[in-house]
């Protein structure tokens, strides 16, 4: 429903989408601005960090004094863990949202089809992240109508 939605946006919506996940997506891959003094840290929440050097890329390390752990600003964000250059991320943003399938898209990124299906699976969960989630408590009404919408991320 969702590539529905972004089909219906015309060509200036359908750009404005794509730099918008694009913008997403790289800045869940980079960790932030280089360089920029995290405001705490990602495991304990402690706001007495110190600069510890830098990575193997040559991003800044930073310690925690509260925990004793060292971490770099892409920590504990959806896309650490990723190997994958940049543009490669940033080519599989502007395929997924033209809405190829996974296999077009792994022979687009140069990646097998598992590594497409974990990568659109990663770029879901930022989608995810980039959303307002519904909040529920005292003080707060929620109207509902017949409607039902089969989304799904």
């Amino acid at each position: 429903m969702i590539l529905q939605g972004a089909r219906s946006l015309g060509v200036e919506g359908m750009e404005r989408l794509v730099a918008d996940l694009k913008a997403a997506i790289l800045s869940a891959l980079a960790g932030g601005s280089p360089g920029a003094w995290p405001d705490a840290c990602p495991r304990c929440g402690c706001a007495r960090v110190v600069r510890r050097g830098r990575g193997a890329g040559g991003s800044q390390r930073w310690l925690c004094r509260g925990c004793g752990r060292s971490f770099s600003a892409s920590t504990g964000r959806v896309l650490a863990l990723s190997k994958l250059p940049a543009a490669t991320w940033a080519s599989y943003v502007e395929g997924m949202a033209a809405g190829e399938s996974l296999a077009r898209l792994a022979a687009r990124c140069g990646v097998c089809v598992k590594t497409s299906w974990f990568m659109r699976m990663r770029a879901l969960e930022v989608m995810r992240s980039q959303l307002q989630p519904m909040r529920g408590g005292d003080g707060v009404s929620a109207q509902a109508d017949e409607l039902y919408l089969n989304e799904s991320f």
